[in-house]
């Protein structure tokens, strides 16, 4: 049996309901972005879900403008442990895309070299790639006097193209060097952050410039969408979102960390928490941690809370496993404690964190303490309990690692399972 991904285009797209897909949110595998102040354009490749590999799932191809959004679903995939970016994505990069994008964003699937090399290639199926790079050229690093400027030749853009001039600049599709010096340039972390920010001013000035906010997709709608992109995306523009939400309207997600329990994959954590080029300006813990919760809500302050009186007290990282076993294993401990005492302290706190999931979510994660500790969870004790979600933890992919973003990944797991076990079976209460 293969851990292989294999990858599906159908000959012909099958044309969805945008709102029906993303349910259980998004593998985003690339998305790139048209700066275009009349109309800016986003397209993504994504699957549509999270689930456990070796599930087929729908590829989508998702379009998002001001003033239309589509869904196509042009294939499917089954995401194995293993798989080749350029092979596997390189038969959808004729996919209708519009116009060379300028704002480019790899999945956090893939390395900055199988990125470099994606892009590389897939920027030269684009006609007009050869213009977009003269640009380019005139303001790196800097869209907003691309666009500033682009706003200016506007009525002279509107003038020609209905007495049907051509363009002095012919369209040509790059070559192999212009391409790779264009993706160097726009994946650079500050400009790809900077492109994206020009890509939002764009929005918001197509609407405000045509008139039709009422009928246009609001900014505030779009980023709720994108929000879910996002999450896995290739940092520095998911761990920017992470530090500064107001960026996505603090809509980041709509699922609160219970329902984390269920069905996530950890690359999905993984990749979209790396610290990019030396950002790490916060402990991997807290970042990891904040990216996994509603920002604002109260779970989130709480298991902040938690995990941040740990981490500055003392970290767990290190290369002997039995110690970070036992660590953790003490942590895993304190959180259920910790968590049980916070119903006494401040009951209405904890009351209306619950307040904010579902009753659905906390009756699922309930049966799944069942399943895993037994019909009494309340009456495990600690020792076991904690090896019990460690153990499950490890089902579910996570790992004890030398690598300090997976061995953050594991313990933030850990411990916010700790921390529901305590709050939905405190000892004592029968």
């Amino acid at each position: 049996m293969t851990d292989e991904s294999s990858f599906e285009r159908y000959s012909q797209p099958r044309e969805m309901d945008l709102e029906s897909v993303g349910q259980g949110g998004f593998t985003t595998l690339f998305a790139i972005g048209i700066v275009n102040p009349m109309g800016p354009t986003m397209n993504a490749l994504a699957a549509d879900g999270l689930g456990p590999a070796g599930e087929r799932q729908a590829l989508l191809h998702i379009i998002l403008n001001p003033f239309s959004q589509e869904c196509y679903k042009v294939g499917s995939v089954n995401l194995g442990g293993t798989w080749s970016p350029l092979r596997d994505l390189r038969a959808f990069f004729s996919l209708p895309f519009g116009s060379c994008p300028t704002l480019l964003m790899p999945s956090a699937l893939y390395s900055d070299e199988c990125a470099q090399h994606v892009f590389v290639e897939l920027l030269q199926s684009f006609d007009d790639g050869n213009e977009t790079w003269h640009k380019l050229r005139h303001f790196p690093g800097d869209p907003w006097k691309r666009v500033k400027k682009e706003m200016e030749r506007l009525p002279d853009f509107i003038a020609s193209s209905l007495k049907e001039i051509q363009t002095q600049e012919q369209p040509r599709r790059l070559t192999t060097t212009e391409a790779g010096e264009f993706v160097e340039l726009q994946l650079d972390p500050k400009n790809l952050v900077e492109e994206f920010k020009a890509f939002m001013f764009a929005w918001e000035g197509s609407i405000n410039f045509s008139g039709l906010g009422r009928a246009a997709m609001s900014k505030d709608r779009f980023l709720e969408t994108f929000g879910r992109l996002a999450l896995t995306l290739r940092s520095p523009l998911m761990s920017n979102i992470i530090d500064n939400p107001e960026i996505l309207g603090n809509q980041t997600t709509k699922k609160g960390g219970l329902g984390r329990l269920f069905g996530r994959r950890p690359a999905d954590a993984s990749t979209r928490s790396r610290s990019h080029r030396g950002e790490t300006e916060e402990h991997p813990l807290m970042r990891i941690a904040r990216s996994k919760y509603s920002e604002g809500s109260i779970e989130q302050t709480l298991v902040l809370r938690f995990l941040n009186a740990r981490s500055i007290a003392k970290g767990i990282t290190g290369k002997d496993h039995s110690v970070m076993t036992q660590r953790l294993l003490m942590w895993a401990q304190d959180a259920r404690s910790w968590a049980e005492q916070l119903l006494k302290d401040d009951p209405q706190n904890c009351t209306a964190m619950f307040e904010q999931v579902t009753e659905e979510s906390i009756q699922s994660v309930r049966e799944l303490f069942r399943q895993e500790l037994g019909p009494d969870p309340g009456r495990v004790d600690d020792l076991a309990a904690a090896e019990a979600l460690m153990s499950w933890s490890t089902r579910r992919g996570f790992e004890l690692s030398e690598n300090r973003v997976r061995l953050c990944e594991f313990v933030v797991e850990v411990v916010d399972a700790s921390l529901w076990l305590g709050w939905l079976f405190p000892r004592g209460e029968r």
